[in-house]
């Protein structure tokens, strides 16, 4: 008896000690899963945080909120827009000419070049295809007095940065820059600057209607009207290196341009289908700076040395396009923009 009470208390001890060495050993994993429960938590939060941003650069903020809200179908009649379209000149000659990683990389600086352009005037980048790139701006209720911050004010400034920026007033070294920097790898010993192309940008302000509706697990954002067709031919029969604008943002800027930042040649006219013959304008000069946090981040820097390039920058009254693309526009026949300027 005795030693059936012995065996049954070491049982006892035994399975007790067992079962702490279980409870122990549970509440370690317990605890390592609550910690990578928290770890994934963080990173959840981190990713959608990142998923937002994305999402707001993308599509207006207000927009946004209300698709991730769950809403599926949006539309808006939105009274004032500025649409701009940029086309890349003689692209199908580059494609020809260059290795398929020398087009890839070379697009991908002047696109995400535009891009950080468009983000500093506050300019939505829409979408890209191939050689076109399309923007919108619109209009910001908080500051909806503020001349500065019309549409059409701001659809101008991006295009005039983005003409200065391609110039040859500047170089362009993406090596440099901490975003392109292994890209651009092979350039690095050599030091020297990439090409750039020349431009072709059209501009339109007005009325449009945007939509914006979820579809599977993808969300789509546009706009419908005659807007960006408006703003594509204004594009399409521009000249290389100007700005082509229709007589719409003209007239918004009369009132918004107390400095006369931008000034005109004297109207044309040019058919668009659906709309007959409409007048157009050229920008012919501007006077526009591009801030030197935007040149040092995309590996830009001034052409010849900053007192050259000021002087220079006065002699031409911050001309945006080089005098070649002038005698073209006055002596080509496809345009009659007079030598006069206008505002």
């Amino acid at each position: 008896r005795t030693t059936i009470q012995a065996v049954g208390a070491g049982t006892v001890g035994m399975l007790l000690v067992g079962l702490a060495a279980l409870i122990g050993s549970s509440m370690s994993s317990f605890r390592a899963l609550e910690e990578e429960w928290s770890r994934y938590k963080v990173q959840l939060e981190e990713e959608k945080t990142k998923f937002g941003a994305l999402v707001k650069g993308l599509i207006p903020p207000s927009v946004a909120e209300r698709l991730m809200a769950g809403t599926r179908i949006l539309a808006d009649h939105v009274s004032t827009a500025s649409f701009t379209f940029i086309d890349v000149c003689s692209f199908s000659d580059i494609t020809k000419s260059w290795s398929a990683r020398h087009v890839a990389r070379h697009m991908a600086y002047c696109i995400s070049l535009i891009e950080s352009i468009a983000a500093h005037c506050d300019v939505l980048k829409l979408r890209s295809v191939g050689d076109l790139i399309v923007t919108v701006g619109l209009r910001d209720e908080k500051h909806r007095t503020e001349p500065e911050f019309h549409p059409a004010r701001r659809a101008l400034q991006f295009s005039a940065i983005t003409l200065l920026l391609f110039s040859k007033l500047y170089v362009h070294r993406p090596q440099t820059s901490r975003v392109f920097r292994e890209l651009f790898k092979d350039k690095m010993r050599e030091g020297h600057a990439i090409e750039m192309p020349s431009l072709r940008i059209g501009v339109h302000c007005g009325p449009t209607i945007s939509g914006a509706f979820a579809i599977g697990s993808a969300s789509h954002y546009d706009f419908f009207g005659p807007g960006p067709a408006l703003a594509n031919r204004m594009q399409q029969t521009a000249l290389p290196n100007r700005i082509h604008v229709t007589v719409m943002v003209k007239e918004m800027l009369r009132n918004r341009d107390p400095h006369n930042k931008f000034l005109f040649d004297h109207s044309r006219k040019t058919v668009v289908r659906g709309h007959g013959t409409i007048t157009s304008y050229f920008v012919r000069t501007v006077t526009e700076h591009v801030p030197y946090d935007l040149m040092r981040a995309s590996g830009a820097d001034y052409a010849r040395t900053r007192f050259d390039f000021q002087r220079v920058m006065r002699q031409r009254q911050t001309v945006i396009t080089d005098s070649e693309s002038v005698v073209s526009s006055d002596s080509g026949g496809s345009s009659s923009a007079s030598p006069n300027a206008s505002r």
